[in-house]
């Protein structure tokens, strides 16, 4: 599959449409929503790789602007004037194509300003005359307003959910410069996406790494992630998602992309304090995550105790777990007498909470509720009451079987 801001997409479907001018008057009546604009430009042989400057007149309501296919800004300003700088790398002479996706959620829609206001120019032109963009280009209506799912953000100037204003703000600006690697404490706003979340995460990661090539490890630095705290009043029910599925997104992306660490922190939260005090420890744990797979401490314990396997045993009643980075020996938190945070369930998956003793390196889990068990969960809440622990004293991490 081909995105609409790839050079080689096949646009015979596209229609043709004079810009600058409301899409609604110039072909697309009736529309609100997300509408694809593609362009193509011929750039002077001596423009080639020279930062450009990029005016695109005014837009309704929201745009984001790709250039040869790469990303080079966003904006949510309703009715505001847009430039942008497209670095000299991504120029180059002859074609190079312009595309924008421009969403709009009522009203005139697009760009919507004088043709004198649509041009490209190097940014140290001097004298030179720009390239006016106005005329005819190519365009794609997609998805309506009404059938966007979530409702598109409303702007807020200057605010961390304008789009594109944490990266552009805070990342892009770094991109000259090498990086050692990245810590990543975040995922609370995603909470009610977490399955988006094993996207989001693994494609940040790997943009990131891409756009830092002169790092550590040629574009491949270590990215060490905080699996979210405890928050929330204290669990009750067998089961409370809550955050328990974005743990796991995080555990997952750590098990899947090369050269990513994670610390837990599902102990050292706060229940009525999304931004738990307790950095230090949070930072204790990430330093052994990377003092592990940055610095090469191999015998170093880093983790706590990572589930690898389940097995029913012969009787059929009860399950036996499997971990590792158990360290010096599994252990229940100093001052409680049993393990607490394991609910077993059958093969209708009504869960319940379950008897747990600690058998070597393994932990056998029952209930005399769930007869024929097939699937465990631990620390399946916002707030889990949670007891398990390496002799290290770093907490387990949690999971489930049935993922």
């Amino acid at each position: 599959m081909k995105y609409a801001s790839d050079p080689d997409l096949k646009t015979d479907d596209w229609r043709d449409i004079a810009v600058p001018k409301p899409w609604q008057d110039a072909g697309i009546p009736y529309f609100n929503g997300l509408v694809w604009f593609r362009h193509w430009i011929d750039v002077p042989k001596d423009w080639a790789g020279k930062d450009l400057k990029l005016n695109l007149s005014v837009i309704n309501d929201a745009d984001v602007v790709w250039f040869n296919g790469m990303l080079i800004g966003c904006k949510q300003i309703k009715g505001s004037p847009r430039s942008y700088i497209v670095e000299g790398s991504l120029v180059k002479p002859g074609k190079n194509l312009l595309a924008a996706l421009v969403v709009n959620t009522d009203g005139p829609g697009g760009f919507v300003s004088a043709p004198a206001n649509m041009t490209v120019v190097p940014v140290d032109a001097g004298k030179e005359k720009p390239i006016r963009l106005a005329g005819m280009w190519k365009a794609k209506a997609t998805v309506r307003s009404k059938d966007i799912a979530v409702a598109f953000p409303t702007p807020k100037v200057g605010h961390y959910q304008t789009m594109c204003g944490m990266y552009q703000g805070m990342i892009a600006p770094l991109e000259p410069f090498g990086i050692k690697g990245a810590l990543w404490y975040q995922g609370e706003a995603n909470g009610p996406r977490w399955l988006q979340y094993r996207r989001l995460l693994p494609t940040l990661i790997a943009d990131w790494r891409e756009r830092f090539p002169s790092s550590a490890d040629k574009g491949n630095f270590p990215f060490l992630i905080v699996a979210l705290p405890n928050y929330n009043p204290l669990q009750r029910k067998p089961i409370e998602p809550g955050w328990a599925e974005i743990r796991e997104s995080q555990w997952r992306t750590v098990r899947t992309v090369p050269n990513t660490g994670l610390a837990t922190t599902i102990d050292i939260g706060d229940a009525n304090d999304i931004h738990p005090r307790n950095k230090q420890e949070v930072g204790r744990r990430l330093a052994l995550t990377a003092r592990n797979l940055v610095y090469g401490e191999k015998q170093l314990v880093y983790s706590g105790p990572e589930f690898t396997e389940m097995k029913i045993e012969p009787k059929k009643d009860r399950v036996r777990l499997s971990f590792k980075h158990v360290g010096g020996g599994l252990m229940i938190k100093s001052g409680d007498k049993k393990l607490t945070g394991f609910v077993i369930a059958g093969a209708d998956k009504n869960f319940v909470f379950a008897d747990a003793v600690i058998d070597g390196d393994t932990i056998v889990v029952s209930s005399p509720e769930v007869p024929e068990p097939r699937h465990v969960r631990y620390g399946w809440a916002w707030n889990p009451i949670v007891n398990l622990y390496n002799r290290e004293g770093l907490p387990a991490i949690t999971f489930r079987t049935d993922e």
